[in-house]
């Protein structure tokens, strides 16, 4: 990850809109710059704004929210930070801003906004939700707010978080940075798949107890019954094969019987039709006898129509002709009149035609001089009207000569009685410049005065530092006086404790009950052995413990007494204790007073802080009035003076009295720019009303020149019409031209239409002929053709002794004959067929007859054959149930076997998964990934060697043997002394978390690489020779194409390093920045 930009504004002392471009060439060219500066002029602000755009937190502050913002500049309404990083996956820009109410500095704090999006291009947006806003920056460069704080930005009084951070926190940061979180993710599924093959394993093994086998001597049972079930069944299905061939017998027999008898019956049937037909079959036999007639028959009577058909055309057409005749004689005679009235329309044409050219060219004449005559009459009326114009534009430019006067005198007496706002033209610009300072001046003196009143508010209030003050020291009254309380009671229990220890120690109470309880055990081990005491002899060694001396032989001590005193040191001892534990009671109270006493006493120190802080913003505030207040009333009394001629009130309203001049100026320009307005116009008027009465004289002479023409034109067109009245009248000469052409035209279409009806009916009359003409001759042709075939048919009939009427009634008509010859066909067939069942039926009913299969009734057989299927019904059934037993019985045999062989490769995965899990598995992923962090961390503490032997020669980094993610430190000047990161001073605790940050700087992965480093202060903890080194190594970071960033206010680190951002302070505690790439916002 590396920062490319930042930007930001009103950021504590940082006041306005900053920009500092860390891709400047001198960072690029240097890699390593200073953030230099007083203390609390803002360096660690720059560093602060970095945090916020990316986290919304500071390492001083924490999470800024809506109820709490310390980083947003006194009296502003806004502040922002962004930032432009680098990463693996692309270059980004986080948006980080707060604003309050209407943007005022009183106002109330709104909700912050954060977003990321793409750094350049488009400037897409990716996240806008403040929820998801950082789950996005996490993700894209593998660090959260800590793990930033701890590898990237090392903060002020925090440089050696990551030394001291624990081991699940070191884990976590490395896995962050090296992208190794893999080994997290292989521990954690290692755990599940664990867990999911034992529940499988417990799955099959519960499947297999649920497998339910049957007993052997069950099994055997089921098969011997199922055995003689099936023998029964067996015997049952031949009874029922020969009931039921029996009942087929007699079924056969009936069915075959009354197939006969519905033969017999057809047969009658088929008799009574056949009785039916015989009158039918009479005739039909009649008709085929005389069917060869009808061809003869035919043709005759064919040819004899056609004859009757061609006579009656004949006499149509001899009865149509003389009106025919009639209709053309009609229709010449149209046809002739009509010939004579189209000669008598071309004469009519002919004898008018040189009257109707001489009246044409009369007409052309009147009509152009008609022409003439309107254009002059025309020409006068627009002269009229433009010397009428004339006359009117003099009396119009004379009534708007005088109204222009008039004009000018009212200007001139404006400008003349404001002569003193002629100033106001050029002058008003320097006094609106010192009305906007006034108005300036009077905005802060009322945020002054509004501040002063917020901090009076404050010092008034019950949460004001004065009664904080109070409350907090009366606390603190309260528990000193508790503290006291405890402190006597505790002396209390010292001297009871020393009452009854009466000089001694407590261990010395414990070691005289120890003494005495061995004593009495002694003592009744002596007891038990009474017995063997009376034989002891002294001189002779006693059998159990080889002593020859034998004090209590006679003698046994009494274990009473010894009891007693045992009884009363616990109960001495129980005391002592139960003081003691009241003792460390109390001393707990005490110590939690204590520090309460501490935390307020801190309290106090800073509510004092806060007072004076009160006190002296409270001066500082009342001074800045003061000064304003008066630059206030010196602007004033100045202004008051350059504007006595302008104003008669004061200028206690300076954006009134800034508009009521700028309307003074603006008047009089307006006025003076009116007074040349009118000056000009007034020329331009008298100018045109001289014109217009010189053009009028010409006009006037054109307009007599016309009236003349005019008249002439006049009395000529009058003399043109009269002869043209007597020679034609008021006739259109086109007009009776048309008609007399239209006459013609009529005439000739009237012609040729009548024309061609004389043809047609000619036509027709010509038809009429050549047709009767034609008849004729086919009726006399046909004539003897017809005797010949009459006297032939009439000869033929002879032979059958039939005259034509009788030959006529024989005869049928082909659709009938035909008909009866199908129906006397099918009852002919009819017969046969039944005929021929009648046979088979009879023949078939003897046979079967002759089988004899069976001397019982059908009710009988019927009834043996049902009893026989419900026996063999319920032997199917039970045989079904056995087969079934059987049946689930091997299938659960073939489950057992399956669920075996499955539990035992199950159990073979079992086994191979419980090794891993015992090796790296864990619900948490610990396991694995403190492994290979400490893998990983090796490495870092290899990298941060490196590092640490070019600052120095004395130590060198190692892992802990214990704790695998825990630092120790060789001492190579103490002999390789191994001590531990905790004993070390603050310059060396500097050198090692430096070392350990650039050692994280180089482990980059897949998904963070660490490019920029910040650190803050820290510098100050090494002497000049460590400091020398450690600035050269991080100097030559700069090949790696890192870029080290430090915050620092040594001298000696100012002028060890070129590239500087120098935080400058300025008045009233604002900053400003100076140095490669920074810039302020205009």
């Amino acid at each position: 990850m590396k920062i490319l930009e930042l930007k930001l504004k009103n950021l504590n002392s940082l006041y306005g809109e900053w920009t500092i471009d860390f891709t400047d060439p001198e960072y690029t060219a240097n890699g390593i710059f200073a953030l230099t500066g007083p203390t609390g002029s803002g360096k660690s602000t720059i560093l602060d704004a970095i945090c916020l755009a990316l986290y919304g937190a500071t390492p001083r502050l924490g999470r800024i929210t809506k109820s709490s913002n310390e980083i947003m500049s006194r009296q502003t309404g806004e502040c922002y930070a962004e930032v432009v990083f680098e990463c693996q996956s692309g270059q980004y820009r986080c948006h980080w801003e707060q604003r309050r109410a209407r943007k005022s500095p009183d106002g109330n704090l709104q909700d912050q906004e954060h977003t990321i999006g793409y750094a350049y291009g488009e400037q897409k947006i990716i996240e806008s939700k403040k929820s998801k806003v950082l789950g996005v920056i996490e993700d894209k460069t593998g660090m959260d707010f800590d793990r930033f704080t701890r590898s990237i930005l090392l903060a002020q009084g925090s440089f050696d978080t990551f030394l001291k951070a624990d081991t699940e926190d070191k884990s976590r940061i490395l896995e962050q940075i090296t992208g190794t979180e893999i080994y997290t993710d292989i521990s954690r599924r290692v755990h599940e798949r664990h867990r999911e093959e034992m529940e499988a394993l417990k799955v099959l093994e519960g499947d297999l107890a649920g497998i339910k086998l049957l007993e052997p001597e069950a099994l055997e049972a089921i098969q011997s019954e199922l055995q003689q079930k099936q023998t029964q069944s067996q015997e049952l299905n031949q009874s029922r094969i020969q009931f039921e061939k029996g009942i087929q017998w007699l079924q056969q027999i009936e069915q075959v019987g009354q197939h006969l008898q519905a033969i017999r019956q057809s047969q009658v049937e088929l008799q009574a039709k056949q009785d039916a037909f015989k009158p039918d079959q009479i005739r039909l036999d009649r008709a085929l006898e005389v069917v060869s007639l009808d061809g003869d028959y035919a043709t005759l009577k064919g040819l004899q129509q056609q004859q009757e058909k061609e006579q009656q055309a004949l006499l149509d057409d001899q009865q149509k002709l003389p009106d025919q005749e009639k209709l053309v004689a009609q229709h010449q005679a149209t046809v002739d009149q009509t010939q004579q009235q189209l000669q008598a329309a071309k004469s009519a044409l002919q004898t008018q035609s040189p009257v109707l050219k001489q009246v044409r060219a009369l007409d052309i004449q009147i009509q152009n001089q008609q022409a003439a005559l309107s254009k002059s009459q025309q020409q006068q009326s627009l002269v009229q009207q433009q010397i009428q114009q004339k006359n009117q534009t003099i009396e119009q430019q004379q009534i708007m000569i005088d109204q222009q006067q008039n004009t000018l005198a009212d200007i001139g007496r404006y400008l003349e009685g404001h002569q003193q706002d002629e100033w106001l033209v050029t002058g008003l610009a320097g006094v609106e410049a010192q009305l906007q300072q006034l108005v300036s001046y009077e905005s802060q003196a009322h945020q002054l005065k509004m501040a002063l009143d917020d901090l009076a508010e404050k010092s008034k209030s019950d949460k004001s530092p004065q009664a904080q003050t109070l409350q907090v020291q009366a606390e603190l009254d309260k528990v000193i006086s508790q503290q006291k309380a405890f402190q006597l009671e505790d002396d209390a229990l010292q001297s009871k404790k020393e009452a009854l220890l009466q000089g001694k120690l407590l261990r010395e109470y414990h070691a005289e009950r120890d003494s005495a309880f061995r004593e009495m055990t002694l003592v009744r081990k002596i007891e038990s052995l009474e017995e063997e005491r009376l034989h002891l002899v002294d001189g002779q060694p006693c059998p159990l413990c080889g002593a020859e001396e034998h004090p209590y032989a006679a003698d046994v001590p009494v274990s009473n007494a010894l009891e007693d005193k045992i009884q009363k040191l616990d109960a001495l001892i129980g005391q002592v204790d139960a003081l003691e534990a009241e003792r460390v009671e109390l001393q707990q109270k005490k110590e939690k007073l204590t520090e309460q006493a501490y935390g307020l006493q801190q309290q106090l120190v800073q509510l004092e802080f806060d007072l004076k802080q009160l006190a002296s913003e409270t001066t500082r505030i009342e001074q800045q009035q003061h000064e304003l207040q008066e630059y206030i009333d010196t602007l004033k009394v100045k202004l008051q003076e350059q504007l006595k001629d302008h104003l008669q009130d004061d200028i206690s309203n300076p954006q009134a009295v800034l508009q009521a001049l700028k309307a003074k100026a603006a008047q009089w320009q307006v006025q003076q720019k009116a007074l040349h307005e009118a000056e000009k116009q007034l020329a331009q008027l008298q100018a045109n009303q001289k014109e217009a009465a010189a053009s009028q004289g010409p006009l006037e002479a054109q307009l007599h020149e016309l009236a003349e023409s005019v008249q002439q034109l006049e009395k000529s067109i009058s003399q043109q019409q009269e002869q043209r009245f007597e020679l034609f009248g008021e006739q259109n000469p086109d007009n009776i031209e048309s008609q007399l052409q239209a006459d013609i035209e009529k005439a000739e279409k009237s012609l040729q239409a009548l024309q061609g009806v004389l043809q047609q009916s000619q036509q027709v009359l010509s038809g009429l002929l050549q047709q009767i003409d034609y008849y004729e001759q086919q009726i006399a042709a046909r004539a003897p053709e017809l005797q010949e075939l009459q006297q032939a048919f009439e000869k033929a009939l002879d032979a059958f002794e039939l005259d034509e009427p009788g030959y006529l009634q024989a005869r049928l008509a082909p659709p009938e004959r035909v008909a009866l010859q199908e129906q006397a066909r099918k009852l002919q067939q009819q017969q046969i067929a039944l005929d021929s069942k009648a046979h088979d039926r009879t023949a078939e009913l003897v046979q079967l007859k002759e089988q004899q299969l069976t001397d019982r009734s059908m009710d009988l057989i019927q009834a043996d054959l049902a009893d026989t299927q419900n026996k063999q019904q319920i032997l199917v059934e039970n045989i079904s149930e056995l087969n079934l037993q059987i049946k689930q019985h091997e299938e659960a045999l073939i489950q057992v076997a399956a669920r075996k062989d499955a539990i035992d490769s199950q159990k073979i995965e079992c086994d191979r998964w419980t090794k891993l899990h015992e090796l790296i598995g864990s619900a948490d992923g610990k396991k694995f990934r403190n492994f290979a962090q400490g893998l990983t961390f090796e490495l870092m503490v290899a990298q941060a060697n490196k590092q640490l032997a070019k600052m120095s020669d004395r130590y060198v980094l190692t892992r802990s043997i214990a704790a695998p993610l825990e630092l120790n430190v060789i001492d190579q000047y103490q002999a390789g002394d191994i001590r531990s990161t905790k004993n070390l001073s603050g310059g060396e605790s500097f050198i090692v978390s430096l070392t350990l940050a650039l050692g994280l700087s180089k482990m980059s992965s897949r998904k963070v690489r660490v490019d920029s480093l910040f650190l803050d202060e820290g510098f100050g903890t090494l002497d000049e020779d460590t400091l020398d080194t450690a600035l050269d190594v991080l100097s030559s970071l700069h090949q790696e194409g890192k870029v080290i960033g430090i915050i620092s206010h040594i001298s000696a680190l100012k002028e060890r390093i070129r590239t500087q951002v120098q935080v400058m302070p300025g008045f009233a505690g604002k900053s400003v920045l100076n140095g490669p790439g920074c810039s302020a916002a205009v």
